[in-house]
């Protein structure tokens, strides 16, 4: 693995996702490529008939548990690190807001990054 760059950075901006939704992200830009030969963008979605002719239920099941067990090894192995730094967490769908937060919940997202980095990654109040 690569070395942790992060003592080198006084502060961080730390977006989250939520897990089943980016594993589930993540799955469909790898299974894009691989199906369809696209490349490995970041739009795309498996056609539903490949979905059930190719029993990709199974597939998706074995890429969730992997990907999940990697993330837990970065989380128990780097991010204790990288909450030692001053550090603001936002969701990823409140920056994004598909999910029907409103935008006032994206806006509040944007203001609280705003503030951080005006505040030059000091502590700023939710």
């Amino acid at each position: 693995s690569l070395p942790c760059p992060w003592p080198r950075f006084g502060a961080a901006l730390v977006v989250v996702r939520r897990p089943l939704d980016a594993i589930w992200a993540e799955y469909q830009r790898k299974t894009v490529a691989r199906l369809y030969g696209r490349g490995e963008r970041h739009v795309g979605r498996v056609r539903e008939k490949d979905w059930v002719s190719k029993n990709l239920q199974a597939d998706f099941d074995a890429f969730a548990v992997r990907m999940a067990r990697d993330t837990a090894r970065w989380h128990a192995r780097d991010y204790a690190r990288l909450c030692e730094l001053p550090h603001v967490v936002v969701c990823f769908e409140d920056l994004v807001d598909w999910r029907g937060g409103g935008a006032s919940r994206a806006a509040a997202a944007y203001d609280t990054l705003a503030a951080f980095v005006a505040a030059d990654g000091e502590a700023v109040a939710d």
